[in-house]
């Protein structure tokens, strides 16, 4: 599906248009065949340009095709099955005449272009771009930031810890690695449209530009950080499983000593062959209750050294 938007240094929220002009941003929503090829029509663009730019394991990365400019780029806005926020492409296409996003389902950037009433316009093609690479690494940002503060809580929790922690601790080192994967591309990409070969640039865009890297970094801290914090709780996960397996073994050798007692003084008084007290009319209440006895005490002494 295609829309057409609009928005001019007077407007104050952006338009949906019907026609096409300059300065216009189309965006392209899970494109048919149609849409694709009317898209050819106005950007020199092959099919297996724009199929990459559906491709949902593409590579970050600029590239330039005559007058137009196709970055490749991934949103953190799609939800798989289990719930987990995973990226998926994005990409923004700068022709002369106007800007094309390609989204495969729509993204949430998306909404918040449509909905949004901050001061970048779509005339201005390197601002808008821009203000999209900033939306876009707000979101990384933000999705770290949730990441970040799941992986503490997990670690705050250590003394309850159940097999799904394991799961969910797993899951997050996942999409922490997804992010980064994108974000250190995405770098390089502002790195290539601070030298002006790809975009054209105005004075303050480079501040802009500088902005948007400094974002960047400091989601990409946050990413190791988050890591780093995922390994040690892992590994505070290893060492209490360990100490719990250690004491239920424990336990466990305790019990049997302690049942073995009874076990030995029965075996030997069970025998076949003639054995003291044997016709004695208290003979097995005697060895019975000396055979609890010494289970006692034996368990006492286990208790008393703390090994069950």
């Amino acid at each position: 599906m295609l829309q057409i938007f609009y928005k001019g240094v007077s407007n104050h929220k952006i338009k949906e248009q019907t026609d096409i002009k300059k300065g216009s941003w189309i965006h392209c929503s899970s494109p048919t065949n149609a849409d694709i090829s009317l898209i050819q029509q106005y950007l020199p663009l092959t099919e297996g340009d724009i199929l990459d730019a559906l491709d949902s394991f593409e590579i970050p990365r600029v590239e330039k095709k005559g007058n137009t400019t196709i970055l490749y780029l991934r949103a953190p806005d799609y939800i798989d099955t289990k719930g987990y926020t995973v990226s998926e492409t994005f990409s923004v296409i700068l022709s002369p005449s106007f800007t094309l996003t390609i989204a495969n389902p729509e993204s949430k950037i998306i909404s918040q272009l449509k909905e949004s009433y901050s001061n970048f316009t779509t005339t201005q093609q390197s601002k808008f771009l821009f203000f999209i690479l900033q939306l876009l690494t707000k979101d990384y940002t933000r999705q770290l930031l949730i990441l970040n503060n799941k992986v503490q809580e997990k670690f705050r929790s250590l003394k309850r810890v159940e097999s799904t922690d394991i799961t969910q601790l797993l899951a997050y080192d996942q999409l922490i690695n997804l992010h980064l994967s994108v974000l250190n591309p995405l770098t390089r990409i502002i790195e290539i449209l601070m030298q002006g070969t790809m975009v054209k640039l105005y004075a303050e865009d480079g501040e802009f530009l500088d902005d948007v890297l400094t974002d960047i970094q400091q989601a990409l801290t946050m990413g190791e950080v988050t890591k780093k914090l995922i390994v040690s709780t892992r590994d505070s996960y290893q060492i209490i499983f360990t100490n719990e397996l250690n004491k239920k073994v424990q336990f466990l050798a305790g019990v049997t000593i302690i049942l073995t007692i009874p076990t030995v003084v029965a075996s030997l008084w069970g025998m076949n062959v003639s054995v003291p007290y044997a016709e004695h009319p208290m003979a097995f209440a005697a060895i019975l209750a000396g055979a609890l006895i010494f289970s006692i005490i034996v368990y006492g002494l286990l208790v008393l050294r703390r090994w069950i």
